[in-house]
């Protein structure tokens, strides 16, 4: 992006946002090379969730100066963070309907104190590229595989999750895993709390959709 004279992108997105929030809530996936303490608070205060930039992307195709947007939506923490750092001359790209079960956006600004002018200009004069260098970017985020750094489960919890997927009772995995039932319920309990998951089933499904069980075919029982 610097080559086309944006100096900081930001990208932000969320995936498997079909499913619903009581199955499992999706953080934002925020990539970038803004200054720290900008993209500090930024994400920490969690600025970004509902602003009118945000609305705007789940709503919009395509490109806009974020400065139209506030114009038309009034001043919100966002822009308001965005002005005192001086990055508010910036292009916002939505990623809408660009990858199945997934939206988001990204953030380009050409520097601290480029006008609203500036950044449609470099966008204008490139905009088949950076459309399209926008779109790859996305797709190659939303298909990738990622763990959770705060939800990573161990050896034993995946196992206990994959043979109670499989149908099996906690008595038969003690039995399968050579522990107690008491042993397979802590990790059961344990698991559940990790993935933030309200039931045995739901902490499946998260495990699941983060690639931390299911990587290959459950063991048959003749081999452990």
């Amino acid at each position: 992006m610097q080559s086309f004279g944006f100096m900081y992108t930001l990208y932000a997105a969320r995936y498997l946002t079909q499913l619903p929030a009581t199955v499992i809530h999706e953080e934002l996936e925020v990539w970038s090379n803004f200054p720290d303490n900008f993209l500090n608070t930024l994400t920490s205060q969690r600025i970004i969730y509902g602003s009118n930039w945000d609305q705007w992307a789940l709503e919009h195709d395509g490109c806009i100066a974020t400065e139209q947007i506030t114009n038309r939506s009034g001043p919100d923490r966002l822009s308001e963070l965005v002005k005192q750092n001086g990055f508010q001359g910036s292009m916002l790209f939505s990623l809408k309907g660009k990858v199945l079960r997934s939206n988001g956006a990204i953030l380009l600004n050409p520097g601290r104190g480029a006008s609203a002018e500036e950044a449609i200009n470099l966008w204008q004069a490139n905009s088949r590229e950076l459309t399209l260098i926008c779109w790859v970017a996305h797709l190659r985020m939303a298909t990738s595989q990622r763990r959770r750094k705060n939800n990573l489960l161990t050896q034993r919890q995946r196992e206990v999750l994959e043979w109670s997927s499989a149908g099996k009772t906690i008595a038969e995995i003690a039995t399968i895993l050579g522990v107690t039932p008491a042993t397979v319920e802590k990790h059961l309990r344990l698991a559940r709390d990790s993935l933030g998951a309200g039931n045995t089933a739901q902490a499946i499904l998260k495990a699941h959709l983060t690639n931390q069980i299911f990587s290959g075919d459950i063991p048959d029982e003749t081999e452990r």
